[in-house]
């Protein structure tokens, strides 16, 4: 796919999906690679359950374009007789560190359960209930998972756009609902932070302020365009303007409103249009 932001067509990642649910009860774990970072992913049932999950190993290899992280290799822990997965510890070599000591020195940076995540067993359910927590970037335990997802590569702070698409990439693995998912959790974050939330109100609420303060603006405008004979900027647009409204003020005043209800309408789109294009990048 472009830019390698998908690893299936949607057509057959819906079918994998379904392939997934189906076997969900004798799958006993999924394991990816390709990514160079280190994450994981739950699978939902159509009524909303989690049922299946993936683990996402980084890689041995570091990647050098926009980001990068540390070589990693991953050790999982298993019931020999079910296979059920009962941990891993993950490794990692500290590339600063081995160019100055000119030694690979390999070192273990956290296991699943134990101590890093607190997690109770290793299931769909307990992988669930670690991801609801990610969409707070003060949350203890995502400042954890983003500082292992490079693999303690030198990273920037992961808030807004960035901590939604680890989130969503974690929760919504079908594309549509990926995409969904981005789009109402920028609108519920903007509406909690109040930024961009003044530019996202509504049109119907920004059309009916901007009618409310249309009279007393237009009144400043007529006493500005007539209170001195010293001719200004854009005089003669107003001076026509000032007439008219002299003659047929109430024409005017919804002639005036409606065309700032327009802008206001204008500036609302522009804003909506421009939260969804920075929220169109993929993990």
């Amino acid at each position: 796919m472009p830019f390698g932001h998908s690893s299936f067509t949607e057509k057959n990642n819906v079918r994998y999906l379904r392939l997934v649910k189906r076997y969900s009860s004798i799958i006993q774990g999924q394991f990816f690679g390709h990514l160079h970072s280190d994450s994981f992913r739950v699978v939902y049932n159509e009524v909303g359950k989690p049922v299946s999950w993936m683990m996402i190993a980084p890689s041995i290899s570091p990647r050098r374009s926009s980001e990068s992280n540390n070589p990693a290799m991953r050790l999982y822990k298993f019931d020999t007789d079910t296979g059920q997965v009962l941990d891993y510890t993950q490794y990692y070599l500290d590339l600063e560190q081995a160019n100055k000591l000119e030694e690979a020195v390999w070192q273990p940076e956290y296991n699943l359960t134990t101590y890093y995540y607190g997690l109770s067993e290793v299931s769909s359910l307990a992988l669930h209930n670690l991801a609801d927590r990610f969409n707070n970037a003060d949350d203890a335990q995502f400042m954890k998972y983003y500082r292992a997802n490079s693999v303690r590569h030198a990273t920037s702070t992961c808030e807004g756009v960035c901590l939604l698409n680890h989130y969503c990439a974690i929760t919504r693995l079908d594309y549509r609902e990926f995409r969904s998912c981005l789009e109402t959790a920028a609108k519920a974050m903007a509406s909690k932070n109040g930024s961009p939330g003044a530019l996202l109100t509504s049109t119907p609420v920004f059309g009916r302020l901007l009618m409310a303060l249309t009279p007393a603006l237009l009144t400043l405008l007529l006493a500005w365009g007539s209170s001195s004979s010293t001719p200004r900027l854009g005089e003669h647009v107003w001076s026509g303007m000032s007439h008219s409204c002299r003659s047929l003020a109430a024409a005017c005043w919804l002639t005036v409103a409606s065309h700032m209800v327009a802008i206001g309408h204008t500036v609302t789109m522009a804003s909506v249009w421009a939260v969804g294009r920075s929220t169109a990048v993929l993990v």
